[in-house]
C-alpha cells in the first residue's frame, strides 16, 4: 500500500449533433499522481496514466435503435512496481476501437451486443516493472513484464429495468 499521495486531475467532454440522430463526443482525461513522502518522494505513483483520450460517434437511426464506434487511448502509462520512475514509457501507444448496437425493445427491455477491440489490436494496459539483482541498492535491469490485453471479443446480453 502507498503511503502519502498526491493527485491531481482534470477531465473534459465534448459532444456535438451535427445532425438528427448523429452524435459526436469527446472526452480526454489528464492526471498528475505522485508519492509524498518516504524515499521515493516525488515519483509518480506507479501504474497510473497521465493521459487518456476517447472518441465516439453514437448514431440513432430510429427511435429504439442506436450504433456507437468509440475509439480509446492511454499515452505515457507506466508500469506497476516502478518506483523510482525509472521504467521508460511504454513506446507502444495504441488506439483500441469498440462498437455496440443496443434495440429497446420496450421501456423496460433493452438488447445489446458489440465488439471491443474491433480491429484485433495487439496491445497492453498493465504491465510491471521487475528489479534486477541490485534491487535493494534501487536499479532496476530494464525487464519489464507486459500482459496483453483482451483481443477482439463479443458480447451481448438483455437489460430488464423496473424503478419501483
Amino acid at each position: 500500500s502507498y503511503g502519502r499521495t498526491s493527485r491531481f486531475g482534470v477531465e473534459a467532454d465534448a459532444a456535438v449533433t451535427p445532425t438528427t440522430g448523429l452524435t459526436l463526443s469527446a472526452g480526454i482525461v489528464w492526471l498528475a499522481s505522485e508519492l509524498r513522502g518516504g524515499t521515493y518522494d516525488g515519483s509518480p505513483i506507479p501504474g497510473t496514466t497521465p493521459v487518456s483520450v476517447r472518441l465516439q460517434a453514437t448514431w440513432q437511426p430510429c427511435d429504439r435503435v442506436q450504433i456507437a464506434l468509440r475509439g480509446r487511448t492511454s499515452l505515457d502509462r507506466s508500469l506497476i512496481s516502478d518506483w523510482q520512475d525509472v521504467q521508460p514509457a511504454w513506446d507502444d501507444d495504441f488506439v483500441v476501437f469498440d462498437s455496440t448496437l443496443t434495440w429497446e425493445v420496450t421501456e423496460h427491455v433493452r438488447i445489446y451486443g458489440g465488439c471491443n477491440n474491433l480491429f484485433d489490436e495487439r496491445y497492453a494496459e498493465y504491465g510491471v516493472a521487475t528489479a534486477g539483482p541490485d534491487f535493494t541498492q534501487g536499479t532496476f535491469d530494464d525487464v519489464a513484464r507486459v500482459y496483453p490485453s483482451p483481443a477482439r471479443e463479443f458480447f451481448a446480453g438483455v437489460r430488464l429495468h423496473w424503478a419501483f
